[in-house]
């Protein structure tokens, strides 16, 4: 007999990775924020918010995640695009969010995108 609890749900492994990023909050008005991953996968991450924003599973949401930590002129970001899954929150800390990537691709990330709130993300 199958045991259904032992079967692995994930289509892919999951690696641990703390990276900042900059999440999106897609909608009216855009939400921006910064985050770091705590785990990524081909399909998608677990990402901690760095501030109290309400985030609810359905969000469309971008996640710039900042790949080469040096200050250069040629900083890279993998840009995804996907939907937020699964919303975790406890009691006096950030909330984490489940991500889906449905769209990635990898860019240039301009000074101005990776400066949130006076803090350079690194």
């Amino acid at each position: 007999m199958l045991r259904l609890r032992s079967v692995e749900r994930r289509l892919s492994k999951r690696i641990l990775l703390r990276r900042a990023c900059v999440v999106n909050v897609l909608g009216a008005p855009i939400r921006r924020v910064g985050a770091t991953t705590e785990n990524v996968s081909r399909q998608g991450a677990l990402i901690r918010l760095e501030e109290d924003i309400r985030v609810r599973a359905g969000a469309l949401v971008a996640v710039e995640l900042i790949l080469n930590g040096a200050v250069t002129l040629n900083r890279k970001c993998m840009y995804c695009q996907g939907v937020v899954t699964r919303v975790l929150e406890q009691p006096g800390e950030h909330a984490r969010i489940s991500v889906r990537f449905d769209h990635v691709d990898f860019r240039n990330l301009a000074e101005a995108e990776y400066v949130q709130a006076g803090t350079v993300i690194m």
